[in-house]
């Protein structure tokens, strides 16, 4: 068990289970109850049944719902019945390994509760909606919520009211490298976001016309990189940009 993400909720927390797969909410009382991530009955590719992880990244409280950002990992191993992709599943690679997804859960009776709305969100095709590596979220509204993917350089805009997965992201940003955190300004429709790789900050215009069709990539308004001396080495963070890096169809 790995808690990766801490949420309030009513009375109660909810912790994110990095490799489990799992919700475990503690009431006030100290008790902890249980829920999947990935129901037995989840309308996902069949290899997920045998999925080898289930990695919880944040937990985002939004009224009376939870939405929860984690990866579906299913590398099982077994060529035979799931043959390994050359390039592991990037994303421009139809038949990923390791599909990003942002859960909804209901908190309105006391424990989460699965809705039923889409879980997956980007398509692996090399277009604006691909995305990959879903590390924090914050909600615009009752109905959107902003996704941080760093693996892909993007912050992705989820409409919550969607029905199907291609529906589901209405619009994107390319922001630096490596997001990991976002705030978002409603009273001036802007966001900015943490990106860990180049040490920068991105402003999003969260004006830009959302549109479930065709979800638009925009640009980040603007992207300044702040003046610190580095922690890591030139060479430990060119690494890290690489292992994050779900772009290039190489690793």
């Amino acid at each position: 068990v790995r808690p990766r993400a801490l949420a309030v909720a009513g009375d109660s927390i909810v912790a994110g289970e990095y490799t489990g797969g799992d919700l475990v909410q503690i009431d006030a009382s100290g008790s902890a109850s249980r829920v999947s991530l990935v129901p037995a009955s989840a309308p996902y590719r069949p290899a997920l049944s045998t999925m080898t992880a289930d990695l919880v990244e944040a937990v985002l409280p939004a009224g009376d719902r939870l939405y929860v950002a984690h990866e579906l990992v299913n590398h099982t191993g077994d060529t035979t019945s799931e043959p390994v992709a050359a390039d592991y599943g990037s994303v421009l690679d139809g038949d990923p390994k390791i599909n990003p997804a942002v859960s909804a859960f209901s908190v309105a009776a006391g424990t989460p509760e699965a809705t039923g709305e889409p879980v997956l969100y980007a398509r692996f095709d090399g277009s604006p909606r691909a995305a990959s590596g879903p590390v924090a979220l914050a909600a615009l509204s009752s109905r959107y919520v902003l996704v941080a993917n760093i693996s892909s350089n993007s912050v992705v805009v989820l409409d919550t009211e969607a029905t199907t997965p291609d529906a589901r992201q209405v619009a994107s940003y390319a922001v630096g490298a490596g997001p990991s955190g976002i705030a978002i300004d409603a009273a001036t429709g802007r966001a900015f976001v943490d990106n860990a790789f180049d040490g920068s900050i991105s402003r999003l215009d969260l004006t830009r016309p959302f549109d479930g069709e065709t979800a638009p990539r925009y640009p980040a308004a603007q992207t300044l990189v702040r003046a610190q001396a580095p922690v890591y080495s030139a060479a430990a963070l060119a690494g890290r940009r690489l292992f994050y890096d779900a772009t290039n169809p190489h690793v």
